[in-house]
């Protein structure tokens, strides 16, 4: 088909074809950029939100941290082995214990769970969302204590 043409239609054609490759290549880069450029932008927007939420929560949860620690820090009318303390779940240690701080603060509870554990019935019954309930517990053969529990 092409050698049927004459040489006047095959150089405006070879011509056309040279002058628009570089128009075609320019705009063909220049949609390329303008599309990139809105995409790294939103990126590089949710990532510093991402940042900031982060130091958001935690910020919000260093706070609450600090209020439970001064929360479980009173213990004014409780006598010299009273104390207040907090137990997850899975029963390990959520704030540090003042009479046993080797076996019974929160990093030695989650490193040693089978010393650290804190399963009594007062526990129990916190856990069991059974609120304001007082029972005399035996914490040996020798002291008694009166234990208060609340869920929180």
């Amino acid at each position: 088909m092409v050698t049927s043409l004459r040489l006047k239609p095959r150089l405006i054609a070879a011509f056309l074809f040279v002058g628009l490759l570089p128009f075609v290549a320019i705009a063909a880069l220049a949609l390329n950029k303008t599309t990139a450029a809105p995409e790294a932008q939103a990126v590089a927007q949710l990532e510093a939100v991402r940042g900031i939420k982060k130091k958001q929560i935690e910020t919000y949860f260093a706070e609450r941290k600090g209020d439970m620690e001064v929360l479980v820090s009173i213990v004014d009318g409780m006598g010299r082995t009273g104390e207040t303390y907090l137990v997850g779940p899975d029963k390990l240690m959520r704030s540090d214990s003042f009479l046993d701080k080797t076996n019974h603060s929160v990093k030695a509870s989650f490193a040693n769970p089978a010393r650290g554990k804190v399963d009594t019935k007062a526990s129990q019954a916190a856990l069991a969302r059974e609120l304001d309930q007082e029972a005399l517990t035996l914490r040996s053969e020798v002291e008694r204590f009166l234990t208060s529990v609340r869920a929180v």
